[in-house]
């Protein structure tokens, strides 16, 4: 395995993850919450009630703004991620590999995964079946950059008994329920 090509995909995906719109959007969704909560205070001028309120917008707004988001900008950052290791000569089949391994991992282990609308970041085998959509468009494009011949065994086929001993695990699991 190329762990210096994984290495890679991760650094430039955590370096892109911050954008300066999302500290401008924050603003405006405090500004309209703000808005909002001085409107209900006038309305009803008690503290407790003051306290519900602002824990439950906070929760509507996290729920609801915040995480999408957050989920969106992953995803973005994936790809900008792959298009600069693409054009860097990475081997970009690699970059679903780590998603998954970590998906199969979890599932091996049985640890439960958060639902998605309460995450920040995109499901792992959400996430790995993405980028591997996108790994046709960056060989593609790592070719017009005169980039050397990768190897002709995709990396993605070691993770082939890792698949195959989850899934004999859940069909273990589901003879006996």
């Amino acid at each position: 395995m190329g762990y210096d090509d994984w290495v890679c995909l991760m650094v430039l995906r955590v370096l892109l993850s911050f954008q300066a719109e999302t500290v401008l959007q924050d603003y405006f969704l405090q500004a309209v919450v703000i808005v909002f909560m001085c409107f209900l205070w006038a309305l009803m001028p008690n503290d407790g009630i003051a306290q519900v309120s602002d824990w439950f917008s906070n929760k509507i707004v996290d729920i609801f703004l915040e995480k999408p988001r957050s989920r969106m900008l992953e995803e973005e950052a994936d790809f900008v991620g792959m298009h600069l290791a693409a054009k860097a000569c990475f081997d970009v089949r690699e970059s679903s590999m780590f998603f998954e391994m970590v998906h199969l991992t979890k599932k091996i282990k049985d640890e439960e995964e958060l639902p998605v609308y309460l995450s920040t970041h995109p499901a792992d085998d959400a996430r790995a079946s993405n980028l591997n959509s996108l790994v046709p468009q960056f060989l593609q494009l790592r070719d017009q950059c005169g980039c050397a011949r990768l190897q002709t065994a995709d990396p993605r086929h070691q993770l082939a008994p890792l698949r195959s001993l989850v899934e004999e695990k859940e069909r273990k699991r589901a003879r006996t329920t």
